[in-house]
């Protein structure tokens, strides 16, 4: 942080102060707590915000080097980039070991594409769910409200058990149906489950 208040950052292959090292070390020490710590907010009471996020920015970097010396592919890190902005390393870190050897994740990672690729470009409102009438949709409503995993490993085991009725309702309801307000409501239905997924990582970028 004194550094990044400073001007002084790694740039290329110069790091003559070492940061990089540094802010390896700084990872593995988050990494090893018994809890999870809120890097984000515990540099924002040291520094102002865009210091802040140089610094944050530092030491998730370093995540590829500690993926590579698990032996996790970069693609599951580029799946959880847009994680990274929260400061929570310990949870991104329990995901990246998690994923590789899910037994789920290839199911779980077709579904979201589908997901994904019905959602990217539509115009999608917010609002409470109503007017849905076909069977498959209305499971997948159901057992979406009643999600309440906070915990990586049994967020992923509600995924598996969410994703066989997100299966039934793209192969079993027309989504795209002539009626906008029912369209509306399923794109939504999709946004919102899709959401739950996005909480573990982008499926999609995963190779």
């Amino acid at each position: 942080v004194e550094f990044a208040k400073i001007g002084i950052k790694p740039s290329g292959d110069k790091d003559p102060y070492a940061l990089r090292r540094a802010a390896f070390i700084v990872l593995n020490s988050v990494l090893v707590l018994p809890q999870a710590l809120d890097l984000a907010a515990l540099l924002e009471k040291m520094a102002t915000s865009e210091i802040k996020n140089q610094a944050l920015q530092l030491i998730t970097e370093r995540l590829s080097h500690w993926c590579r010396t698990k032996n996790i592919s970069l693609s599951y890190l580029t799946a959880v980039e847009h994680l990274k902005s929260n400061g929570n390393l310990n949870r991104i870190a329990t995901i990246l070991e998690l994923l590789p050897n899910y037994p789920e994740q290839a199911a779980i990672a077709a579904s979201f594409k589908r997901l994904h690729n019905l959602t990217k470009k539509a115009e999608i409102s917010a609002g409470t769910i109503k007017g849905l009438e076909e069977v498959e949709e209305l499971a997948l409503l159901q057992a979406y409200n009643k999600l309440r995993a906070i915990e990586p490993e049994s967020e992923l085991a509600e995924l598996a058990l969410l994703n066989p009725l997100v299966d039934a309702m793209l192969d079993n309801v027309r989504i795209n149906t002539d009626n906008s307000a029912l369209r509306q409501q399923r794109l939504q239905l999709l946004q919102e489950v899709k959401s739950r997924y996005l909480r573990i990582a982008d499926f999609s970028k995963i190779s």
